[in-house]
């Protein structure tokens, strides 16, 4: 394939993988909180659920932000 035709394809890719990071934060985030307002909690060691969403919430913001970087030095070429 042609490589505008290939950084196109690119940053394509890395628009909508933002995209998606930034959605699945956002909605972790309020399954986390719902989670936390039901006191919801594992079964056998009486852990709280929404524990385990919380680490998930900053990944998914920082696959978003990579992402963008991603797409910046793609539109850009900052990187040569």
């Amino acid at each position: 394939a042609p490589p505008k035709f290939n950084k196109f394809l690119d940053i394509a890719a890395s628009l909508l993988l933002a995209v998606a990071g930034f959605v699945f934060a956002w909605r972790i985030t309020l399954g986390m909180f719902e989670l936390r307002e039901n006191g919801d909690a594992s079964m056998l060691l009486n852990l709280p659920t929404w524990w385990a969403y919380a680490p998930m919430v900053p990944s998914f913001f920082l696959l978003g932000c990579a992402a963008l970087y991603t797409a910046w030095v793609d539109i850009t070429g900052a990187d040569k």
